[in-house]
């Protein structure tokens, strides 16, 4: 099940209304998550207030992303996100640290990417040109996670 899907599910059963709950499923990763919830919903809608929620482990590099992508041009006016941190709860301490070493690598390609994708058409060409999630082609399968962080997807 997508982790979106399983979110509004959790929300509708706390008695959040089904209109106020809008599940971004075209994604396939953290870039494609934010990208997505732009151009799918936040956009169309002029919706310029966000609250992204994480986990602990993978909150420093969602930051990094949503304020990347929703900072990315044309973005007038412009978005206010709020982030919340959720604890790791049901992983194993191996777990947790394999999934923080990932986040760390993944960072340190960040923060190679974003200087050369100034604007959301350009963010646009990188995902289905050279994305390896997004891109024909491509095999997404080839930047598995370790064994080790498997349980925190």
């Amino acid at each position: 099940m997508l982790e979106s899907v399983a979110a509004a599910e959790i929300l509708l059963a706390r008695g959040v209304p089904a209109a106020r709950i809008w599940a971004e499923t075209a994604s396939l990763d953290t870039i494609g998550n934010a990208y997505f919830a732009r151009v799918i919903h936040t956009d169309p809608a002029s919706l310029r207030r966000l609250l992204v929620v994480n986990s602990e482990f993978h909150m420093p590099r969602t930051r990094m992303i949503f304020d990347w992508v929703f900072s990315l041009p044309p973005a007038d006016p412009p978005y206010t996100l709020d982030y919340h941190t959720v604890p790791d709860f049901g992983l194993t301490e191996v777990g947790i640290e394999a999934r923080r070493a990932k986040e760390v690598a993944r960072m340190e390609d960040l923060r190679r990417t974003i200087p050369r994708i100034a604007s959301l058409a350009a963010l646009h060409r990188f995902l289905f040109i050279e994305h390896r999630a997004y891109a024909a082609g491509a095999d997404p399968q080839s930047d598995a996670p370790p064994a080790a962080a498997l349980e925190s997807y």
